[in-house]
This record gives structure tokens, sequence and C-alpha cells, in this order.
């Protein structure tokens, strides 16, 4: 099932940069299947992800090494 929204719109309002309308929070409730309020935090807020999903290109790679900043 699909949403009728972007990718860059559901990233849009994971980083809380977009207010998302309540249609868009049933459908993607719905989507979930889950209940509306499962996807609210005790605030009200929507619930979000403390860390993003790999995107299907990133899957099976090792995550990136920190490097030290040369002087």
């Amino acid at each position: 099932m699909r949403l009728g929204v972007t990718a860059a719109r559901i990233s849009e309002i994971e980083r809380g940069n977009y207010a998302s309308s309540v249609d868009s929070v049933e459908r993607l409730a719905k989507a979930l299947g889950v209940k509306i309020a499962d996807l609210f935090d005790e605030s009200g807020s929507l619930a979000l992800p403390e860390e993003r999903a790999p995107r299907k290109s990133e899957e099976g790679r090792l995550p990136r090494a920190k490097t030290k900043k040369r002087d």
C-alpha cells in the first residue's frame, strides 16, 4: 500500500521539518498495521525512530569508520 507521499516528504516528517496531515497519519498507521496512537509518544508528538533504517543500497555495507582530522 502506498501513502501517496514522496520519500522526501516522509524524511521531512521524520526529521520534524513538516507537520503531517491527520489523513496522512491515518494512512501511515493503516499501512503499518498499527493504531494511530502507536505513532505518537507520551507528549503527543510523532514518535520518531532513534536511527534511520538502512537504505536498500546500503544493505550489507559496513558502517564508515570515523577518521581523525589531520592537522
